[in-house]
């Protein structure tokens, strides 16, 4: 059995499941207090072990110790019983088994043992319900221990009689005193001809007529305006005076000619029937094409993986047949990495190893060439001469002798 988490482990739970495990394995109950500290906190059996020898030997009381230790009394237990709710991944029969935990501790907390007891404490906690706030705020201390629906009964109708005899006596407001002078800190002040008038309107000479509030001019409310401009059309954070121009750092520029750049290592051909400009790049150990230029069945579905020199990760690409032709070299049959048709620019990347076949293809000798008669003059000699040395074979001397010869 795993230990107590006090972080993440309901220990009404958890001491349930150890019952049935001590249970299932055959333990006595005298031994439940020593095999439960191993599984605790050190925190937690500290608290077991201030407890006296006798308590401490008794598992019941160790129970007890650790359900008040977290504040599990039987309201708890109600509350749980009543608001749990299953946890996402679990099981219904998980759920069961919590609810049933938190039943029996609230039942074995107010020590209800028979049905007759059970019964009176379902109709408690129904009329419970029925309850209003402010009437279960004065009883708030021993609501929890009102099990027996005739007590909560009286008690309940206790209180009503003794709170419809009290006398609420009203709490006039103080009638409010015209007062001739204008307060000090008030930031609006009356014209002394309006004074006059309000004054002969107290005094009843002249009745004051009533007016529409609607129709009183009110001080108007002033338009936001901008901080920096002034200006009332928008507000500072939006003012284009604070708009500075964003600087680009480190920033690679490219020339506007590229052409003319590039023009020397540039070559016109046939891509798969498309012509294209084919730039030849040295460093390059495999071609690139964009995927504008690629139909669906020309993919291998092999794949490769590119590393450029200022990036630090590699790229998965697929592999596509590509057809070069040109007047130069003819057809050349290669693959190439098929890169997204947004990073398209207009080139084919020719690397070295399809370089090196287009230099094979150069190599070879042309088998379809005309003979011209120019041609055919300058052979034919050649060919009788040879038919002639054929024809006269030499001799060979049977002996040669050098020096001089004797008489």
């Amino acid at each position: 059995m795993q230990k107590f988490d006090s972080q993440n482990t309901d220990i009404s739970l958890y001491l349930t499941l150890f019952e049935r495990q001590a249970r299932a394995a055959g333990i006595e109950e005298e031994e439940w207090v020593s095999q439960l500290i191993s599984l605790l906190p050190l925190d937690l059996a500290q608290i077991i072990i201030k407890e006296s020898e006798e308590q401490m030997r008794e598992y019941t009381n160790v129970k007890k110790v650790l359900l008040d230790r977290f504040k599990m009394k039987p309201e708890t237990f109600r509350i749980k019983f009543t608001q749990h709710q299953r946890k996402q991944g679990d099981l219904w029969k998980d759920l069961v088994f919590e609810l049933q935990n938190y039943l029996d501790g609230w039942i074995e907390g107010l020590k209800v043992t028979d049905f007759k007891g059970l019964k009176a404490l379902m109709i408690a906690d129904q009329l419970k319900r029925r309850v209003p706030n402010e009437v279960k705020d004065h009883f708030l201390d021993e609501w929890g221990e009102l099990i027996d629906p005739l007590v909560l009964a009286g008690k309940l109708d206790q209180y009503e009689s003794v709170r419809g005899h009290r006398k609420i006596n009203p709490v006039r407001m103080a009638e409010r005193k015209p007062s001739d002078r204008a307060r000090p800190n008030s930031p609006r002040k009356e014209h002394p001809a309006k004074n006059a008038e309000k004054t002969e309107h107290q005094f009843g000479k002249i009745p004051a007529p009533k007016g529409n509030w609607r129709n009183e001019k009110f001080e108007r409310r002033t338009q936001p305006a901008c901080y920096i401009c002034h200006s009332t059309s928008h507000l500072r954070p939006n003012c284009p005076q604070l708009n500075k121009s964003k600087e680009l750092v480190n920033r690679v520029g490219l020339s506007e000619q590229t052409q003319d750049l590039f023009a020397p290592y540039l070559s016109k051909a046939l891509v798969n029937n498309d012509e294209m400009d084919i730039l030849r790049d040295t460093g390059a150990s495999i071609d690139i094409v964009s995927r504008n230029h690629i139909l669906p069945e020309h993919f291998t579905g092999e794949v490769v993986y590119v590393k450029q020199p200022l990036d630090a990760e590699f790229r998965c690409l697929p592999l596509a047949k590509v057809e070069l032709q040109s007047p130069e070299f003819g057809c050349v049959v290669t693959k190439a990495a098929v890169i997204d048709a947004q990073l398209d620019s207009g080139w084919y990347l020719l690397s070295n190893k399809t370089y090196e076949l287009i230099l094979e293809a150069k190599r070879k000798p042309t088998l379809s060439a005309v003979l011209t008669r120019s041609q055919t003059r300058k052979i034919e000699p050649l060919k009788s001469e040879e038919k002639g040395k054929k024809a006269v074979s030499p001799k060979e001397p049977a002996a040669v002798v050098k020096g001089d010869t004797t008489p």
